[in-house]
């Protein structure tokens, strides 16, 4: 990842999208980003060397909206097993701090209608993204998005699962697993730096 840190070549890349985002906005369209959680762990060292690395510019554009991609499916693929709604609260309280009112979280995956292929396992329960969905609001998030309304179809209770996007904000405790993701994302952006 080191090697492809190229910063000049970021920063020319932020400031297009940043104009972009300005022209789109200034036709009284939102410009919303969606966009990996790793960009929240590169925020708290003053330096952009994850999104750098990964050709994710987000901080600094001034988007109307960044929602970060907290797939609960992608991380128990990575981690071998599901963690719970702490993942969902770090992230949304990290992005709350740097985003206010502009932070977002997307949650997924519900079923396995889907637009790309995945091996971690979707949401068991309308329960459980409801617990996920009450962690983003208990954290001061107003907006979240769930993938996918498709998966609800093709899960057969789709009144079940709107239901369960109807959470209660709590604050779950931060599972082990939560602190052990987050502090390995921070490994790395610490690892990128020059």
């Amino acid at each position: 990842m080191r090697t492809h840190i190229d910063r000049p070549a970021f920063e020319a890349a932020r400031a297009a999208l940043s104009e972009h985002v300005g022209a789109v906005r200034a036709r009284g369209v939102r410009a919303v980003a969606v966009t990996y959680p790793q960009v929240v762990d590169d925020l708290g060292d003053g330096d952009p060397d994850l999104q750098d690395a990964l050709d994710i510019p987000v901080d600094g554009v001034p988007f109307d909206e960044v929602a970060f991609m907290v797939y609960q499916t992608a991380f128990a693929e990575a981690q071998g097993d599901w963690i719970g709604p702490g993942l969902v609260r770090s992230y949304a309280l990290d992005a709350r701090a740097h985003f206010g009112e502009r932070a977002t979280m997307a949650l997924g995956i519900v079923g396995t209608a889907a637009i790309f292929e995945h091996d971690g396992p979707p949401y068991a329960s309308p329960s459980a993204l409801g617990e996920d969905i009450g962690a983003a609001l208990g954290a001061g998030v107003a907006r979240v998005e769930v993938f996918s309304l498709d998966g609800m179809v093709e899960l057969g209770d789709v009144a079940g699962w709107l239901a369960g996007t109807e959470a209660v904000p709590h604050t779950p405790a931060l599972e082990p697993e939560t602190r052990i993701v987050r502090a390995a994302a921070r490994s790395l952006d610490e690892a990128l730096d020059p």
